[in-house]
């Protein structure tokens, strides 16, 4: 396989290694297109204008030693000869790339703050785009949301806030008597018990306009969705239905309402990548489905909504709702996705800048995060846990019985039942013909 190195960059001269390529038609390009020629001094040596390159040979490839000021223009000339504009850096076994940290203390990287809660002024996060908080499980995502939102609730925010089975939105409802309202799904048997006093109230899970309603009426500033905990394992579209029903009725809400009827709302979304990522296979939805749960989330902005989410990887979310981000919150990154996020958003960096951000990502503390602001200026901060008080807390019962259940008619013989499974598509038990279901 051909690859390309880079064996050494010193101050003034660069040394590649091409492994599996000619020299040929580089040289070819150099002397009759490019203006370089033979230097009669020098063996193996071309000059241009005072510079030079030098080249030698092994079995398996070429070295190339360019002087920093043809560096430019030999870089051009390598990828239209080869197509080659990435390098690669190989590892002596006697080398370890253990940073300097020494070396290193001048390099313009983040500042440690503490003052966390400047960040979670609503007045500044009502001007902005959305906000993410990204990492790995157990970083602490769940942490920095629910300590986010009660921010946000101390300056008076209106928070829906939704609870993807964990119950930490408890932690938070203990600290806010009477001002808790939680919405939980109607069916039989299906009751939330929770020892601390807040309004618990039902609703219609295929219909959830009603919650959008309430929540607008402002007479609860804590408002918590529990919807996962109830949801039948056995309709495991069960949970991705009702989250694209409840986004299209928000929107549908929100369209309808003058703007001085759009009172500044904070949507946190606790793990938004198990609604939004396409290879969820239990919350998977149709194609037209997940596009337009991307369409609410990226248009919810004009209406005063700011969605505020915790998500693995920003990868996972769709490019049209990352482009609506404005504010990011990096915990503990895995090493791949910390290079696809440092490479689209700290492209301006020297490398040492990039190398070092890199280790602190990867290796920070739960405590400690990385804010990116809308400009991509970003600084390190460190903040503590919300007290987590015991509450008892339980989710009891199943919705739906056996399965969701919907009606199919056979449109071949005209044979009616309830078709309890999760798929879009059956066949007739009378006369096995195909029976479609539409899809959301």
């Amino acid at each position: 396989m051909s690859q390309a190195y880079i064996l050494k960059e010193a101050e003034n001269y660069t040394v590649f290694f091409f492994e599996g390529f000619r020299f040929r038609p580089l040289y070819h390009k150099l002397i009759l297109w490019h203006g370089w020629r033979e230097d009669g001094n020098e063996e193996n040596t071309l000059v241009k204008n005072g510079m030079h390159i030098s080249y030698g040979f092994e079995d398996n490839g070429f070295y190339l030693t360019v002087e920093r000021p043809a560096l430019h223009e030999i870089h051009e000339i390598i990828e239209e000869t080869y197509g080659i504009n990435e390098f690669l850096v190989p590892k002596r076994e006697d080398q370890e790339f253990i940073l300097d940290e020494e070396g290193l203390e001048d390099i313009k990287v983040p500042y440690l703050f503490t003052d966390v809660y400047e960040l979670f002024d609503m007045d500044q996060f009502s001007e902005t785009g959305h906000a993410a908080i990204c990492g790995i499980t157990r970083s602490g995502k769940s942490t920095l949301l629910i300590s986010m939102v009660r921010k946000f609730l101390d300056n008076n925010a209106l928070v829906l806030y939704r609870d993807d089975g964990g119950g930490e939105f408890r932690y938070l409802a203990y600290y806010y008597e009477d001002a808790v309202r939680v919405f939980v799904p109607e069916g039989p048997g299906i009751r939330l018990e929770i020892g601390l006093p807040v309004k618990v109230e039902s609703f219609d899970w295929k219909h959830p306009a009603s919650i959008i309603e309430r929540v607008y009426k402002r007479d609860y500033p804590f408002n918590v969705i529990v919807f996962d905990s109830f949801a039948n394992p056995e309709a495991p579209k069960m949970i991705g239905r009702f989250y694209y029903r409840l986004l299209r009725d928000m929107l549908s809400f929100l369209q309808r309402k003058s703007y001085s009827e759009k009172y500044p709302l904070v949507f946190a979304l606790d793990e938004l990548n198990d609604i939004a990522a396409p290879r969820s296979k239990g919350y998977s939805l149709s194609d037209e489905a997940k596009a337009f749960v991307s369409l609410v989330l990226r248009k919810t902005g004009k209406h005063n909504v700011k969605i505020l989410c915790t998500t693995h990887r920003l990868q996972q979310l769709s490019s049209d709702f990352r482009s609506q981000i404005d504010n990011i919150f990096v915990k503990r990154y895995a090493g791949a996705d910390t290079w696809a996020f440092l490479k689209d958003n700290t492209i301006t960096f020297n490398k040492w800048a990039y190398i070092k951000l890199w280790k602190i990502i990867t290796t920070m503390p739960p405590e400690h995060f990385i804010y990116v602001d809308r400009y991509r200026r970003f600084d390190r901060y460190k903040f503590a846990d919300i007290p987590r008080p015991k509450v008892e807390y339980e989710c009891l019962g199943v919705l739906g019985g056996e399965g969701e259940g919907r009606k199919a008619v056979c449109p071949k013989c005209g044979f009616t039942w309830l078709y309890k499974g999760d798929r879009d598509e059956t066949r007739c038990p009378r006369c096995k013909a195909h029976v479609y279901f539409e899809s959301e």
